[in-house]
């Protein structure tokens, strides 16, 4: 599947320096394939990218002086392989009995807000 991403946030900041931590880029998976990505800021200012923690998240730092507007922008083209499974043949697993490792999914995210699921 082929997806195509944007993001974009302005923000106006007063007198005093600031530092922004941004989460928005597309998550380095082995089921996903980045074919084309633009991470820009205005001003033109440096950035700091973190490397992605175990789940594949990627992070990028700006550090603002102050006193001025800014605007991040991400533009992502992606292609995805992801498994699929028929709904009805999955059983439910009472939260108490759920392997730890799957815990971190059960949290809302930008990508599913699993708190509104009923």
């Amino acid at each position: 599947m082929k997806l195509k991403v944007r993001s974009s946030v302005s923000y106006s900041c007063g007198c005093e320096p600031c530092t922004l931590v941004f989460n928005v880029e597309a998550a380095q998976l082995a089921a996903q394939t980045l074919t084309s990505e633009v991470f820009s800021v205005t001003p033109g200012i440096a950035v700091e990218a973190f490397a992605p923690d175990s789940l594949g998240n990627r992070f990028t730092r700006c550090h603002l002086p102050g006193g001025g507007d800014f605007r991040m922008t991400y533009k992502a083209t992606l292609e995805t392989s992801h498994e699929t499974a028929d709904p009805a043949s999955l059983a439910e697993i009472p939260p108490a009995e759920r392997p730890p490792s799957v815990l971190p999914y059960t949290s809302p995210s930008r990508y599913c807000e699993s708190d509104q699921l009923t």
